[in-house]
């Protein structure tokens, strides 16, 4: 008795909650990769003391193929003293033990469930064969959002994000609505769906949750050869102008504000060619790296719909000191780590905070 009139309770609070959100200051996040380290409270203090007010854990779910309507948590084999985990994913008990660490160093924390484990595709490419398998997919998916929306609520996260780039399903608007549903009955906070940057406009479900989630990894070309850090920027604003204004479409058409619940740049050159393509190589250019971080805030932070964002990818310091990133997404010892020092450590009056 005392469970139902809980989760009835949390159910009344998510539904008067939407209003208050354009109130609400932006969320300035990262998403980090505590996996295969040892982590400690001083990641977290250390996230905060640079303006820091959110931070993303994946929460890992397994497909054996994209058309396989199984789906399982995978949970990874903790070792070590500090709690760092090996294997494929993270167990329970570490995510909440994570969860302590970070809301101790004042931070909040999203849940983002992560399904993986393909041969050479992507969960983008998950789509069943028949009705029957769709059916089965989802009422094992609602399960596995349901379960991470418990932890969630018991851990004490803010927000849930009910899937991340499922571009295949989407369409499927009824069985969508149900999985958020069932995630709002278990969990108090705030939810969330994890778009792709190409396919966001299709999801006709927004109103479902409370924010229009965008991976922001958008395609906007390469800057001149030659071209100056002002002259870069410039044409990266560019580049985001019509892209902008069609997500204030997207926003003003659901009422709901655009959260970016992933945004990043690969430290080389070409980075902004095609961010979404971890695999491409070049010469490193954390300059590019760094004009592109300010283009996206000059572009999204002054924005009245605009809720924040999530830099792929922070590190915990044991992992980053293992191995050479000079190519990689992480801002972690590069200028782009000064320009989010700068945006995230401004004021916190409100969403039009930034000037």
């Amino acid at each position: 008795m005392k469970r139902r009139a809980f989760l009835a309770g949390t159910a009344a609070l998510a539904s008067c909650r939407v209003a208050d959100y354009r109130s609400e200051v932006r969320q300035r996040g990262v998403a980090f990769d505590g996996f295969r380290s040892t982590v400690g409270e001083d990641e977290f203090r250390a996230l905060a003391a640079i303006g820091t007010t959110h931070v993303a854990f994946a929460v890992s779910g397994f497909m054996r193929d994209v058309a396989d309507p199984n789906v399982s948590r995978t949970v990874g084999r903790r070792r070590g003293a500090g709690g760092g985990v090996g294997g494929r994913g993270s167990s329970d008990d570490r995510l909440i033990t994570l969860t302590a660490m970070a809301r101790d160093a004042g931070l909040e924390v999203a849940f983002v469930p992560t399904i993986g484990g393909f041969r050479g595709l992507s969960r983008n490419d998950i789509r069943m064969r028949t009705e029957t398998d769709w059916s089965e997919w989802f009422r094992q998916y609602e399960q596995f959002v349901s379960d991470v929306a418990e932890m969630a609520m018991t851990s004490g996260a803010a927000g849930l994000t009910i899937g991340m780039e499922l571009r295949g399903t989407v369409a499927r608007e009824q069985q969508w609505r149900a999985v958020a549903e069932a995630a709002r009955n278990r969990f108090g906070g705030w939810l969330t769906y994890a778009a792709n940057w190409d396919d966001y406009q299709s999801v006709q479900w927004w109103d479902a949750v409370d924010y229009v989630g965008v991976q922001a990894y958008f395609e906007l070309g390469a800057p001149p050869v030659g071209s100056t850090g002002n002259e870069r920027q410039r044409f990266l604003r560019d580049q985001w102008r019509p892209i902008r204004d069609r997500m204030e479409g997207v926003s003003h058409a659901f009422d709901r504000p655009v959260l970016f619940t992933e945004i990043g740049y690969p430290s080389r050159v070409g980075g902004t060619e095609r961010p979404w393509d971890w695999r491409e190589d070049g010469e490193p250019d954390d300059s590019l790296q760094a004009d592109a971080y300010t283009a996206a805030f000059q572009t999204f932070w002054n924005q009245p719909w605009f809720a924040g964002m999530y830099w792929w990818k922070w590190y915990a310091s044991e992992r980053l000191h293992a191995r050479d990133w000079s190519h990689d997404y992480t801002p972690q010892n590069k200028q782009a780590q000064r320009v989010l020092a700068d945006w995230y450590g401004g004021p916190r009056e409100g969403l039009a905070d930034r000037k």
